[in-house]
C-alpha cells in the first residue's frame, strides 16, 4: 500500500525540501562525529548508515511513489549489507557490501520516479545506477527553489539580519585585508584568528559540507511532485527475421569455432595443452582466464541488447540458446584454467572473487535461457538483481580471506612448497585466526616469519587507530584475541628466526 501523506500536507510546518536539507546537515555532522579520522569499515560507519537509513525512511513517508513495504525492505537490505562491515574487514567484502547498497539506492531512486523495480528492465537498473552519481552531485540544486526558510526563522527581523550579514561578508573580507596591510597590530590580530582555524578544523568542516551536499542530493527525489518517469527500453535498431538469423548466426559460428578448440583442452589434460598450445600449463592458465571472464560478461550484455532488437522471437530463441550453450562451455574453460593455475600457484582473494563472478554469470545465463525459452523475459531483470544481492551477501558471509588462507596452507603442506605468509598477512584480520591456528603445522622458517608479522600487526598497541570504538569490527576483535591468546608462543617462534647470513 502506498503512502498517502502528500508533500502538500506539510504546508503548516516545515516543508519537505527543508526537512531534507536539515536531514542532510544532521547527517553531515554525524559523519564528522562517527567517520572523521577513522578506518571506514567499523562501528562508526554502521551507525552512520543506520542514521541515514532511518532519515530516508522518515522522509519517504511523504513520497507517494514509495510504499511502506518497499521502503522497509530497502532499509533492511542496506543495514544487512552494512552489518557485513562489522563482521569482515577484507577489501573485496567491503566492495561487495558497497555494490549491494548502491544497487538498493538505485532501486529506491527508480521507485521514487514511479517505476517499480519488479517491472523494470536491466537497462532501467543500469540507467538508474549510473544516475546515482549525478543525483548526489547536482540533486541539491533542486531543493533550493523549494526551501521554506520562513518556517525555520519565523522572525522577519532575523531573516533580514541574516540577509544583511551575507551581503556584508565580501566587504568585510576586503576591508580586513586592507586594514591588515595598513596596521601591524591589526595584522597580528587577524593572523591569530586565521591561525586558530587549524587544518584539522577545516578538514572537518569540509567533510560536513560534502556529506551534507551529497546526502541532500540523494534524498532530493523524495521532494519531487511531477509526473513519474516511465520505463524506456533502449533500442538502437530493429532486426527482421533474415537480419536476426545472419547477425546472431555469425556470432554463434565464431563461438562454436572457438569452443571446438576448448573441448580438446577441457578433456585432453596437461599433455594436450602443452602439445596443442605450445605453452606450459601455468602460461596457458594465466594467459586466458580474465579474457574469458570478460567474454562471458560481454556475452550476457550482448544477448540482452539483441533481445530488444530482434523481431522474430523464434529465430532469436534458437540462436540465443545455442550462444548460451557455447558461453557455458567457455565458462567451464575459464574455471579449468583457474584450477590449473592454482595447481602451480596459490589462491588469491582476487581469483576467488573472479570465480564468484563467473559462477554468478553462469547462473544468470541459465536464468536468461529459461526466460527466453518460456517467453518470460520480463522476469529476468528482477531475478538478475536478486541473484546479485544474494551473491554479494554470500561472498561476505563466506569469509573469503579465511578460505584463501586455509586452502593455501593445505596446498603448501600437501605439495611441500613454500607458503607465502606475507600475502596471507596482507589479507587483513579475517585471515588471522586461521593463520594462528595452523601456524604450528608450518615449517620453522615460515612459522617464525609469520609470527613476527602477526605480533607486529595485531598485538596490543600495534595500531592506535584500532583502539577507537568507531573502528570496532568483529573481525578485528577476533584477530586481536587470537594473537593475544597465543602471544607467548608466537614470541617464542619469532625468536627462532635465523640471524642474517645464517641458514637452518
Amino acid at each position: 500500500m502506498n503512502n498517502t501523506a502528500p508533500a502538500d500536507s506539510l504546508q503548516t510546518g516545515i516543508n519537505l525540501a527543508t526537512r531534507i536539507l536539515l536531514a542532510g546537515i544532521g547527517l553531515g555532522i554525524l559523519a564528522d562525529l562517527l567517520l572523521f579520522d577513522t578506518e571506514m569499515a567499523g562501528a562508526g560507519l554502521f551507525l552512520w548508515l543506520l542514521c541515514f537509513s532511518l532519515a530516508a525512511g522518515w522522509l519517504a513517508r511523504y513520497c507517494p511513489a514509495l510504499s511502506t513495504l518497499a521502503t522497509g525492505a530497502s532499509i533492511g537490505i542496506v543495514l544487512t549489507a552494512a552489518a557485513l562491515l562489522l563482521l569482515r574487514s577484507n577489501a573485496m567484502v567491503i566492495l561487495s557490501s558497497t555494490l549491494i547498497m548502491l544497487t538498493t539506492a538505485a532501486m529506491v531512486l527508480m521507485q521514487s520516479r514511479g517505476l517499480p523495480p519488479q517491472q523494470a528492465t536491466v537497462e532501467d537498473h543500469l540507467r538508474f545506477s549510473f544516475a546515482l552519481l549525478p543525483q548526489a552531485l547536482f540533486g541539491s540544486f533542486a531543493l533550493f527553489g523549494k526551501l521554506d526558510m520562513g518556517a525555520l526563522v519565523g522572525n522577519a527581523r532575523l531573516r533580514a539580519a541574516g540577509r544583511g550579514a551575507l551581503l556584508a561578508l565580501p566587504a568585510l573580507l576586503i576591508f580586513s585585508l586592507l586594514f591588515s596591510s595598513a596596521d601591524a597590530g591589526f595584522s597580528r590580530l587577524a593572523s591569530g584568528l586565521v591561525d586558530s582555524l587549524s587544518e584539522d578544523l577545516l578538514a572537518r568542516l569540509a567533510l560536513i559540507g560534502a556529506v551534507t551536499w551529497l546526502c541532500s542530493g540523494l534524498l532530493a527525489p523524495l521532494a519531487q511532485t511531477g509526473n513519474p518517469a516511465q520505463s524506456k527500453t533502449l533500442q538502437l535498431l530493429r532486426l527482421g527475421t533474415m537480419d536476426t538469423a545472419v547477425f546472431l548466426g555469425l556470432v554463434v559460428a565464431l563461438f562454436l569455432f572457438f569452443v571446438s578448440f576448448q573441448l580438446n583442452y577441457l578433456f585432453g589434460g596437461q599433455e594436450t595443452i602443452e602439445a596443442v598450445a605450445g605453452l606450459t600449463v601455468a602460461e596457458y592458465a594465466r594467459r586466458g582466464f580474465f579474457e574469458l571472464l570478460l567474454v562471458v560478461a560481454l556475452s550476457l550484455a550482448f544477448l540482452l541488447l539483441t533481445s530488444n532488437a530482434c523481431g522474430n522471437n523464434r529465430v532469436f530463441r534458437i540462436l540465443a540458446l545455442a550462444h548460451i550453450a557455447c558461453v557455458l562451455l567457455i565458462l567451464l574453460s575459464a574455471l579449468q584454467r583457474l584450477a590449473l593455475y592454482m595447481h602451480s600457484f596459490d589462491l588469491t582473494i582476487d581469483r576467488l572473487f573472479a570465480v564468484a563472478i563467473l559462477i554468478w554469470l553462469g547462473v544468470s545465463l541459465l536464468c536468461f535461457a529459461w526466460c527466453i525459452y518460456k517467453d518470460r523475459l520480463n522476469l529476468f531483470a528482477p531475478g538478475l538483481i536478486l541473484s546479485a544481492l544474494l551473491a554479494g551477501f554470500g561472498f561476505g558471509l563466506l569469509n573469503p580471506a579465511s578460505l584463501v588462507a586455509e586452502i593455501n596452507i593445505n596446498r603448501s603442506l600437501e605439495n611441500q612448497r613454500p607458503l607465502d605468509s606475507g600475502y596471507l598477512l596482507s589479507l587483513g584480520s579475517d585471515a588471522v585466526p586461521t593463520l594462528v591456528r595452523r601456524l604450528e603445522e608450518l615449517p620453522l622458517l615460515t612459522r617464525c616469519q609469520a609470527s613476527r608479522g602477526l605480533l607486529a600487526q595485531w598485538s596490543p598497541g600495534a595500531s592506535g587507530a584500532r583502539r577507537d570504538w568507531r573502528n570496532w569490527n568483529l573481525s578485528l576483535r577476533r584477530a586481536q584475541q587470537a594473537v593475544a591468546t597465543r602471544r607467548l608462543q608466537l614470541e617464542s617462534w619469532s625468536e627462532q628466526c635465523p640471524l642474517p647470513g645464517r641458514r637452518f
